[in-house]
Formats: C-alpha cells, structure tokens, sequence
C-alpha cells in the first residue's frame, strides 16, 4: 500500500496490518515548531513517516531505528521514491551503538505489554503494545543519545513520560494537550514549563486549527476522515 501524504512524499507500507494517522505528522510539527534540530534520530521508526517529514523539512541529518526488520525494504522504498536521505538502522535502542543526535523522536507504542490483547500481525503488536522496551527503558535510552526529546502519546500517560523524562535529566519544556486524547512533550536539559492545550476534534467543526497549524508546520495535508491512532 502506498500513500503520498504531501506533494513529492512516498510512503509504502504493508498491504495489510498497521497503518499510520495523525500522531507522527503531528509530533513532526511539534518538533519543528520548537525549533529544526540539526540531526534527529527516530525511535521505533516503523514505516519512517516522522523520519522523512523531517528529511523533507529540511533536518540536514535524519536516522531512523526499528527493530523489525520487516520495515527495512518499505523504509528504503519511501526514502528512494521520496528522494530524501535517511539513514536506517534495524536494531534494538536500548542495546545498540546509535548515533548521538540533537533530538530523538518517538511515537512509543501506546500501551503497555501483557495490558490488553496482543494482535496475531507483528507489525501491529510492536505498534500498540511496548514488546520491545516501554518507556521506562526507551526514554533513558533516549536520553544517552540526544540533549531534546520529543513524545507524542496518549494523555493519560503524561504523567508517567515526564516523570522517566526528569529522572533522565530531561525535564519537559514544552507540553501541548489536545483534548483528552494526545500528549506532546519537548523535553530537554534546560526545561521549562510551557503548557498549552487546545481541542483535538471536534465533530461539528472537524480538526481543531491548533491540529492543522501542526500539519502546516510538517508540510503535509490533513486527510479527510483522519482519525487519532488511540
């Protein structure tokens, strides 16, 4: 399956199983929104969709990790039909050498391991349920590699992410709630206390302009009929 999400923007991915929605393209505004950091790393990077908004706004160096091997040809599919360069690491964050960057970015899994039913598809499975590290091990994995980090997760594990972002010297600094949904976080060793919240959808009006102006931040169009991947 292919989509093409913004002009000159390829993504492939699996004909059946995961998908992604509106959090890695608003995790990407929010990144660039807080400032284009000169390198990035992507964390759990799956299809490379934040990967590649990045490369495509013009982040000079992006790295992307994934520790299913299944994505590796999708990856470099989209990155060659893309035209954009990004360098693809298959491996494990807590356990691999990485490269240091100025900022990780991860859209985590949402829900924690043996919480819930695991899908049969892998793909899917990594995506929703932390079987490869949750947030305890990612953030300070994180961490080790990079002085910022950006989350985008389900509100209700706020207070969790900050507390592991803190104990790992990374305080967050910026802090956008939209609706009762989605978290994002910007967390880096200055701090900081920004925080600001704004509907996430609306089904009157559809997506709320704090949503949109995120997307016009990555570059890329809103779909109609878009929904959060909670």
């Amino acid at each position: 399956m292919t989509s093409h999400p913004a002009p000159g923007l390829t993504i492939h991915q699996p004909q059946r199983g995961f998908r992604y929605s509106l959090d890695p393209f608003l995790l990407a505004g929010f990144v660039l929104e807080g400032g284009a950091p000169a390198s990035v790393l992507d964390v759990g990077a799956g299809s490379g969709v934040v990967a590649l908004v990045l490369a495509r706004a013009g982040v000079a160096t992006v790295h992307a990790v994934e520790v299913r091997g299944e994505w590796a040809p999708l990856q470099a599919a989209s990155a060659r039909d893309s035209g954009l360069d990004v360098v693809w690491h298959h491996g494990d964050v807590r356990h691999m050498s990485a490269p240091r960057v100025a900022c990780c970015v991860s859209n985590p899994p949402y829900l924690r391991a043996g919480r819930g039913p695991v899908s049969p598809d892998p793909l899917r499975a990594h995506a929703r349920h932390a079987l490869a590290g949750d947030l305890d091990e990612l953030v300070p994995a994180m961490a080790r590699l990079a002085p910022r980090v950006a989350l985008v997760l389900p509100a209700t594990r706020e207070a969790e992410a900050c507390q592991h972002l803190r104990a790992a010297g990374l305080p967050a600094q910026r802090t956008l709630r939209l609706g009762d949904r989605l978290v994002l976080l910007d967390a880096r060793r200055e701090g900081g206390s920004g925080t600001s919240s704004a509907p996430l959808y609306d089904p009157a009006s559809g997506f709320s302009e704090r949503v949109h102006a995120l997307y016009r931040r990555a570059g890329v169009a809103l779909a109609k009929g878009a929904e959060a991947n909670t």
